[in-house]
């Protein structure tokens, strides 16, 4: 990680602050302060370290893996009768071990953002953990969703079944 003196600057600036607003706390901003003023290099990772940027590309797949979701809830609500079960239309979540910056954005989307809410409730939602990789089945659906079905958001049981046989 590099930071410009310019950086280092605004963010000593902030440490300084803080700790005044939190003199319980002050000791671990000075020690912050002094990394930043030095210009210890070696110390950022462990003081400032922050994730990698999640690429705009997983952030749509989450977000319309979601959406196609919350179709296939309410259509699968709205069917009077059905051969498909609960079950069948459970979001899964993604992979924690190999998936995991998906799975993470997707709590944040749902718990922090308020969206898609519907999916949590307690007989449909299984966690964001799927411990199974997810994506790819996850990126067949929503193509076969938006090229084939054009989003509709009422779906048939046959439609419904046809995007589950994507995964």
């Amino acid at each position: 990680m590099e930071f410009s003196k310019k950086d280092r600057l605004f963010l000593k600036n902030q440490y300084e602050i803080l700790s005044r607003l939190d003199g319980e706390n002050s000791s671990n901003y000075q020690e912050k302060i002094e990394i930043l003023e030095q210009g210890y290099e070696v110390h950022y990772e462990e003081y400032f370290d922050l994730e990698d940027d999640f690429p705009e590309e997983s952030s749509r797949l989450v977000i319309d893996t979601l959406d196609l979701y919350s179709v296939l809830k309410s259509s699968y609500d709205s069917l009077t009768e059905t051969n498909l079960s609960e079950r069948d239309i459970n979001f899964l979540g993604f992979d924690g071990n190999h998936e995991t910056e998906h799975m993470v954005y997707t709590k944040f989307f749902v718990e922090t953002l308020g969206r898609f809410t519907e999916l949590q409730s307690e007989d449909r939602f299984r966690g964001y953990n799927s411990h199974m990789p997810m994506v790819s089945s996850y990126y067949n659906m929503v193509n076969k969703w938006k090229d084939e079905l054009k989003q509709k958001r009422d779906l048939s049981e046959d439609e419904i079944k046809m995007i589950l046989s994507a995964r």
